[in-house]
């Protein structure tokens, strides 16, 4: 038996957290990371006694914006899983907002398979609750894991799906659903090379962004448009879309989302052939980084962007040295598609470098890993390259 004082002083460390966090402002955002041990603690210890289980739940499920925004995911996700298993039988509508949160956060950590079967039980848990709002979410997020897996019929079924769902409960006119689902329709269209359809789909998002006060997602879908722009070559347009997403960031604490604006802006140099402004864009995504660990995902992708461009400045040892650890991240990530793109950046350097054996093979490797992405408009394009780059050594022999 727990010592009653014991249950009394977790009660009240808990209540303590729930005053602290019921408004999630920047303010408090800093302050919790200050603090971020003190609050996993309380959280841990408060699902222990029965009498303090479903005000921590309650706190845990509030939590959800501030784990997110800080990229809390890895710390957060074992919690989650134990809060999951200690939630009474009889609690369904806490199950499924739980099992939502588990689905979307390890979306974030890239581990899909275990994303979906999340939000496959919650989807089961909200037809038989009859929750229609839940019952949308899940559905929405398990389009966004299919549109982050590029399986883009899947996402779109799934976004058809949760516009149903939420047109049920009345919710679809809601300005924060709105700007939700138009972004991941630009997504999708932006994915298969729609740009035209994407870019029409990102600016009804901004617009109901805009009224809702949500700065974060709002610099998202910028982002999203900065990139469609980028695309079609319209440089000085997604430039403009990235100081907007900068812009937006003002006075915020977000480090993840300036990891994005970096990256972005160095890629709009870089596609300009502007490599002295590109590697000071991808060194202040890499700086962002270290001040504040961002997602493996964007690791990955400043190493890669930062061995592309130094390959271009002919700084062939630091370049592989990148190059090297973008290929080995992908692979963890079992994200095959960029893998296979950080192998033949690594092939390129090789080629650089004289060394034609090794050149020769990357590409060969390369080129069969980017096969199954024939619907990829961009796989078709670095796959062209490849092949044209591997012919070109073996005409050479």
């Amino acid at each position: 038996m727990i010592n009653p004082q014991f249950v009394k002083q977790i009660a009240a460390n808990i209540s303590y957290w729930q005053q602290v966090t019921a408004n999630l402002s920047d303010t408090t955002m800093a302050k919790i990371d200050r603090e971020k041990q003190n609050l996993f603690r309380a959280v841990s210890f408060g699902l222990i006694p029965d009498e303090t289980i479903l005000a921590t739940i309650e706190l845990i499920i509030a939590l959800f914006p501030l784990v997110e925004r800080r990229v809390y995911w890895q710390e957060w996700l074992p919690i989650l899983d134990q809060t999951l298993n200690r939630c009474p039988n009889n609690q369904a509508q806490l199950k499924i907002q739980l099992l939502n949160q588990i689905g979307f956060l390890r979306r974030l950590a890239r581990q899909f398979p275990e994303s979906i079967a999340a939000l496959e039980q919650a989807v089961s848990l909200a037809k038989i609750g009859k929750n229609e709002e839940e019952l949308a979410t899940a559905y929405f997020f398990l389009g966004n894991v299919y549109y982050d897996d590029a399986q883009h019929r899947l996402s779109e079924n799934f976004l058809q799906k949760a516009q149903a769902a939420f047109a049920a409960t009345g919710l679809l006119q809601d300005d924060k659903k709105q700007a939700a689902v138009h972004n991941l329709i630009g997504l999708n269209a932006q994915s298969q090379g729609a740009h035209s359809t994407a870019i029409e789909a990102f600016e009804k998002a901004i617009s109901h962004w805009k009224k809702t006060g949500e700065r974060i997602y709002l610099c998202r879908t910028w982002n999203n448009l900065g990139l469609s722009y980028l695309a079609l070559g319209e440089f000085t347009a997604a430039l403009d879309c990235f100081q907007e997403a900068e812009l937006v960031l003002t006075s915020t604490v977000s480090t993840d989302e300036r990891i994005r604006i970096a990256i972005n802006r160095g890629q709009a140099y870089y596609d300009q052939k502007q490599w002295a402004e590109a590697e000071a864009c991808f060194r202040q995504a890499e700086a962002y980084l270290q001040e504040q660990r961002g997602s493996l995902f964007h690791n990955a992708l400043i190493y890669n962007n930062l061995a592309a461009v130094l390959l271009e400045r002919n700084c062939l040892k630091e370049a592989h040295d990148y190059g090297q650890k973008s290929r080995d991240l992908w692979h963890s990530l079992g994200n095959k598609l960029m893998a296979a793109n950080a192998l033949g950046v690594l092939g390129e350097i090789a080629e650089t470098q004289g060394n034609l054996a090794s050149a020769r093979q990357s590409y060969q490797i390369a080129l069969k890993q980017l096969a199954p992405f024939e619907t990829n408009p961009w796989a078709n394009q670095r796959r062209q390259e490849l092949r044209r780059k591997l012919n070109r050594l073996n005409d050479e022999r």
